[in-house]
């Protein structure tokens, strides 16, 4: 299944990071490693989530021809499309909303002791 489907099945749970997390646990490969196995050297990286958003939100992924992340426009004022894309415009679209960033509630470190180091102070146990 492709991995802009997972966003649309439960679009509250499934986040660029677990959709990367779950791609690398089927031992898919990344972009890079995809060029590095094709000109016979080892598999490095793993997918990252970043990477994916990038890669989702990409108009290359509706056929365009880009060119510094924007479609190469033809004479006429068209973008030039290479081949059919892997979805139309209106699952484009919906993928932007759906990866927008959301608030998420900050839980606080899980360490048992409190920093302020960063401000010059030392690190001390939690009372």
């Amino acid at each position: 299944m492709l991995p802009a489907l997972f966003f649309f099945a439960d679009p509250e749970q499934v986040t660029p990071s677990s959709e990367a997390a779950r791609l690398n646990r089927a031992g898919e490969l990344s972009p890079a490693d995809h060029l590095a196995v094709m000109y016979g050297k080892p598999a490095r990286a793993s997918v990252a989530a970043d990477e994916l958003k990038n890669i989702l939100l990409s108009e290359a992924t509706l056929g365009y021809l880009m060119h510094k992340n924007k479609p190469v426009i033809d004479q006429e004022g068209n973008p030039v499309r290479l081949c059919q894309g892997l979805w139309d415009r209106a699952t484009h679209d919906a993928l932007k909303k759906a990866l927008v960033p959301r608030d998420t509630v900050f839980r606080g470190r899980k360490s048992k002791y409190r920093t302020s180091a960063h401000r010059g102070g030392s690190v001390r146990p939690v009372p």
